[in-house]
């Protein structure tokens, strides 16, 4: 009840969730480049084309993504215990009518796995952390273009 009263209202929720989540449907996801972009971009499609009449796209989202591992642990024969994944996700949000970007940042996500001795468990490690990067830089993505659609004046105020 106070959140309401504050002007709180959910993204996907109340009468402007139905239109956000069409214009959403009117953004087209560039190719990304490597298999870290491609998983990315198809979670992305997956989450913002649920059905199969699309319209017109209007907005084309550009991203680049760059996948960075630091490991942890070191022991004493120079083996890593531990690692982490980041992923860095450069993104730009052009109008189709007009060509001129209109929302452009870069976002991060992290992931983090053990380094087994058994290389095949630690690829499986890492395949799986990957994913999980991908998911939540995919959902955060999504989340940042939702916000500009339902507001285009207020997601370009620096906060």
């Amino acid at each position: 009840m106070l959140a309401t009263g504050c002007g709180f209202e959910p993204v996907y929720g109340g009468s402007r969730g139905t239109a956000v989540r069409a214009e959403l449907q009117a953004v087209r996801v560039a190719l990304i480049a490597n298999r870290s972009g491609q998983q990315l971009r198809r979670y992305m499609l997956d989450r913002i084309h649920g059905g199969d009449q699309l319209p017109p796209a209007q907005y084309q989202l550009e991203v680049s993504v760059i996948e960075n591992r630091q490991n942890f642990g070191i022991q004493r024969d120079l083996t890593a215990t531990y690692a982490r994944l980041t992923l860095t996700g450069y993104f730009t949000l052009r109008d189709l009518k007009t060509q001129q970007p209109v929302l452009s940042g870069s976002i991060n996500s992290y992931s983090s796995y053990n380094v087994a001795a058994d290389p095949f468990n630690t690829v499986v490690a890492e395949t799986d952390a990957r994913e999980r990067a991908v998911r939540t830089l995919g959902d955060d993505l999504i989340t940042r273009v939702a916000f500009y659609l339902r507001d285009p004046k207020a997601a370009a105020t620096p906060s």
